[in-house]
């Protein structure tokens, strides 16, 4: 019986000494990230076993003590807030998956690392971990993986072609690539918001202007009526007609303009209004664009020495609004590779092609130049065309309009102001003109959209509220040489399908507010952050943002049954049941991710310190027991002597 008492103070001495280490674990790890406490549980187990000397026989059974340890992985630390971007913290229950660069299992060596795909299958490619204080290591083609302590990949899902990052899919190592470039996205929807007020008042229908035109028999200044009369949204005709006592004019002329004026049609030739006069038998013919149709200015440019050089400006008349300029610069200087350029003006006599209100050349410089520095062999001179050109002559009366304007993206990422006008034509109709003054020259003006409000203020019909624009034109120039070369602009085009469903017709001053486009240009990457649905979202310098990765969690039937590897990672046992694996915003129960925040040890320093008192106390109790036994094996081995 002594030995049975000896045996278990042993036992307890180890029982003891185990649960002694496990709090100095727990105590030393209080300031751990994700570590998980473990508690030392105790457990009788059979010292001895002997025949009873109870005559009832049976045997006399000894009970010591051994050590059982349980994990509390499920019990969640404090989360604290971090300096640091790439910190996480799950708030719930959920694991980060985490892989190991090189996985191996018997016999069999896995693909795993950057690129690879991990299964949670096999405890060897894939582990978890609460502990969330992540860092970036370069990869091989400059993608800045994420990592958790211990060298470990963070696993999640990358984006897809299309942008979209599928949960379902496999697992692998997440990264971000500094250098990353954002392809823009060409406008195809726009929202307006607004108010167009009911009380504007309506465009006429008809109206009339007047012009100067000499009398070829006097030499008399007469007065030239025009009677306008609206066809269409874009489409006039004029009627002129003089003073019965001077004489009749002949002739109807079809004129299309846009909303700001800009003449497109008549072209030169096709504007002529037959005059007969009372006071002769001479008769004239006018010109409603008026006799000036070409012009010459002269504008100034520096050659490779800082000379300023005069470049001579041709101008001749297309029709209405549009001219062609040849540009001439002195043969001692140099020559032009393309001399012609197409300028298109507004109602205002303002510039709107080249938008620029420049006119680019590029100068094959005279070999009397320096031509050790090659830049200065061909070199563009901007010519500033100047807005002295003679105005059209003929000019239609304003508009009133309530205009927005918006950004529109084209098909190749570049941006245009595009400007909605809202003209209207009715008690509830309106005309959507709609106009771009950087697209190049059109043939002609697009034609407006109907939009109708119902008596009530709100959207009837719409009709068909796409807007097309072609940024990119050509056209065929002579050069310095005589030779004929195709110049193109700049190309692109884009189609807008407008939603006019929060645009109003009440009465009331609040015009129009604001539209709301789906495009943007091209962006490189300047920032990344973290949501609280684990997804990686970049930011780009055109003020857009994507997902550059998600994160992914992982739950467990039974979480407190994982392998401990380390205390801040797990392995998967069978004893902790099947895995979930899901985004964030996916996952059971209510789980969410803290940003820039680590999740604690879920160590109790007063509660350890507890444990150590009386883990002390049993140590030595059991110690006192194992001397107290020693000493009476030492009496009962006296008494023989």
């Amino acid at each position: 019986m002594l030995w049975g008492a000896m045996n278990n103070a042993v036992l307890g001495m180890n029982a003891t000494s185990w649960e002694m280490n496990t709090i100095s674990q727990n105590i030393s790890n209080v300031n751990t990230t994700g570590f998980k406490r473990k508690e030392t549980l105790f457990k009788t187990v059979m010292s001895e076993s002997k025949a009873s000397t109870n005559v009832y026989g049976g045997k006399l059974n000894v009970f010591g003590v051994k050590v059982a340890d349980r994990s509390h992985i499920a019990a969640q630390g404090v989360i604290t807030a971090s300096t640091h971007t790439t910190d996480l913290a799950i708030n719930g229950e959920g694991f980060f998956m985490v892989g190991a660069p090189d996985a191996t299992t018997t016999g069999t060596t896995y693909s795993s690392g950057p690129g690879a795909a991990y299964s949670t299958d096999n405890p060897s490619q894939v582990m978890y971990t609460r502990a969330g204080n992540f860092y970036t290591t370069s990869g091989a083609n400059g993608e800045a993986y994420f990592m958790a302590n211990g060298g470990n990949y963070l696993l999640g899902w990358m984006p897809q072609d299309d942008g979209t990052i599928d949960t379902t899919g496999d697992l692998v190592p997440v990264y971000s690539k500094p250098d990353t470039v954002m392809d823009g996205r060409e406008t195809t929807t726009a929202t307006v918001r607004g108010n167009l007020p009911a009380f504007t008042e309506l465009s006429p229908s008809q109206f009339t202007t007047t012009q100067n035109v000499v009398d070829p028999n006097t030499g008399d200044s007469e007065e030239l009526t025009l009677s306008w009369s609206r066809v269409d949204g874009t489409t006039w005709t004029i009627t002129p007609s003089l003073d019965a006592t001077v004489g009749t004019a002949s002739g109807t002329i079809t004129v299309t303009s846009d909303v700001n004026g800009v003449i497109y049609e008549p072209a030169i030739g096709a504007d002529g209004v037959g005059l007969t006069w009372t006071s002769g038998a001479l008769t004239s013919t006018q010109s409603l664009l008026g006799s000036t149709n070409t012009y010459t200015s002269t504008t100034t440019f520096g050659d490779p020495s800082g000379t300023r050089q005069t470049a001579t400006l041709n101008w001749t008349r297309v029709s209405g609004n549009l001219w062609d300029v040849q540009v001439s610069i002195p043969a001692a200087v140099g020559t032009l590779a393309d001399d012609t350029v197409r300028v298109a003006f507004d109602g205002q006599g303002r510039m709107i092609s080249p938008s620029t209100g420049s006119l680019p050349f590029v100068v094959n410089w005279d070999a009397a130049y320096d031509t050790t520095d090659s830049t200065k062999i061909d070199s563009e001179v901007s010519l500033y065309a100047g807005n002295d050109l003679p105005p059209n002559s003929l000019k239609r009366p304003d508009i009133h309009v309530e205009k927005l304007s918006t950004q529109v993206w084209d098909s190749n990422f570049q941006s245009h102001d595009v400007t909605l006008a809202f003209e209207r034509t009715g008690p509830n109709e309106w005309y959507m003109h709609t106009y771009s003054t950087d697209s190049g020259y059109p043939d002609t003006p697009a034609a407006p959209k109907q939009v109708t409000f119902t008596a009530a203020g709100r959207l009837d019909a719409a009709g068909d509220n796409t807007y097309t624009s072609d940024w990119g034109w050509t056209d065929t120039v002579t050069d310095g040489t005589g030779a004929d070369k195709t110049v193109t602009a700049m190309d692109g085009t884009a189609t807008v399908e407008f939603d006019f469903s929060q645009l109003t017709q009440y009465d009331a001053s609040q015009t129009l507010g604001s539209i709301d486009q789906n495009g943007y240009g091209k962006g490189s990457l300047i920032s990344a952050y973290f949501n609280d649905r684990g997804e990686y979202i970049g930011q780009y310098t055109n003020g857009e943002t994507n997902k550059l990765f998600k994160v992914g969690i992982a739950q467990f039937t039974a979480e407190n049954s994982l392998e401990n590897i380390s205390g801040t990672l797990f392995r998967r046992t069978l004893e902790a049941g099947d895995v979930t694996v899901s985004g964030v915003d996916e996952a059971q129960g209510a789980v969410s991710l803290a940003t820039s925040s680590l999740e604690g040890s879920n160590v109790d320093i007063g509660e350890e310190f507890t444990r150590m008192i009386v883990t002390q106390k049993a140590y030595s109790t059991n110690a006192t027991v194992f001397k107290t036994a020693d000493e009476m094996t030492t009496v009962a081995r006296d008494l023989k002597a």
